[in-house]
């Protein structure tokens, strides 16, 4: 099971979750200040120069680094800085935010950029879908073929935890086919992630969170850590100002979320 641990903000954060186990440590590089507008503000968001040292930090831990850290120097995409930071950082994955449901339906502009950044032939973790119980999937698992190097799908989840009274529901439990019902069966939650290399995010419990993982044939975690100061993530904001980090329904604290790492790999060894 892979480990993922998004907004990681210092070499300290950095090792001490490669030490517990993390597979892959996210990062978010940008050049806004603390005296930006709270709306526009991530509190985890860290300099080039620290991304180096947390770079420079890694043994064994991959490093993703998302989307806009190339705002860093530019507000737009900038081939120059591109070359700049990939030859120096070097990151393991790049996070990029595409909405399935769009291209699903043909969004011009999204395929047209999915394309631009597949002729950098960048290992790609995809983030901003999510799966609900009641609500339909827009998307089918055909739309990812036009990602070059998919790595790994984020997926917001409601809920693979069975105590949840949001659990996903069977089609032997409800007597129903997923053709006859808007809500998502789990069993169509198995078929799509054991097509597609899926992380989840969603309300864990300590003590089922393994099993619940290996039900659904999810290939690990992806999980944020909680703001540091006031920012735009605790000011509950809105889904357009998602660009600067990872946007999710959950937050945690470093050691929850180092629980839930050891759940995980000492379950796994056990």
């Amino acid at each position: 099971m892979i480990c993922k641990v998004n907004r990681v903000s210092s070499v300290a954060e950095a090792k001490y979750l490669e030490d517990v186990g993390v597979d892959i440590i996210g990062i978010t590089v940008n050049r806004l200040k603390k005296d930006d507008p709270v709306e526009k503000y991530d509190s985890r968001a860290i300099s080039y120069e620290e991304a180096i040292r947390i770079r420079k930090s890694l043994s064994n831990a991959k490093l993703c680094i998302h989307e806009h850290w190339y705002s860093y120097f530019d507000d737009s995409f900038d081939t120059n800085a591109f070359k700049k930071v990939w030859s120096e950082l070097r990151p393991d994955y790049v996070n990029v935010h595409v909405q399935l449901a769009n291209l699903h339906w043909k969004d011009s502009d999204i395929k047209s950029w999915i394309e631009s950044v597949n002729k950098y032939d960048l290992p790609l973790i995809v983030f901003g879908e999510g799966v609900g119980y009641d609500t339909p999937l827009y998307w089918d698992i055909d739309d990812l073929k036009l990602f070059n190097n998919l790595a790994y799908m984020e997926m917001w989840c409601q809920s693979i935890v069975q105590s949840s009274w949001c659990y996903f529901q069977s089609e032997e439990v409800l007597g129903i086919k997923q053709s006859e019902t808007s809500d998502v069966l789990l069993d169509t939650v198995i078929d799509y992630f054991a097509q597609m290399p899926v992380l989840v995010c969603d309300e864990f419990v300590i003590e089922s969170l393994l099993s619940d993982l290996q039900r659904v044939k999810a290939k690990g975690i992806s999980v944020s850590l909680e703001s540091t100061a006031t920012d735009m993530f605790t000011e509950k904001a809105e889904a357009e100002f998602a660009f600067l980090s990872e946007i999710t329904s959950q937050y945690y604290d470093l050691d929850s979320v180092v629980a839930m790492v050891r759940a995980i790999k000492e379950g796994a060894e056990s």
